[in-house]
């Protein structure tokens, strides 16, 4: 499991202040659940990257576009089997 420091951190919907996120690699399951979340791939994406940090899909809206691509690109590294980037 890696750790990510947020460059920008921010309160979720819950109050909760994010600054850091634990990165876990992704099941079978969870696409099953990514799924029957979303039909479109923008929102099984949203889905899968929720589930790879820890938090709601509805709290990534007030992630950083930054903090964004960097945990995407990993996301799209490990779905592609091309290794898990160092700068998460």
């Amino acid at each position: 499991m890696h750790k990510y420091t947020l460059k920008f951190p921010y309160t979720t919907a819950a109050g909760a202040r994010l600054e850091t996120v634990e990165v876990r690699r992704l099941t079978r399951g969870d696409i099953r659940k990514a799924h029957q979340y979303a039909q479109d791939d923008f929102g099984q994406e949203n889905y899968l990257l929720s589930a790879m940090i820890g938090i709601v899909p509805e709290d990534l809206d007030q992630m950083d576009i930054l903090d964004s691509k960097a945990l995407v690109e990993f996301f799209r590294n490990m779905v592609d089997n091309k290794g898990e980037s160092t700068s998460v």
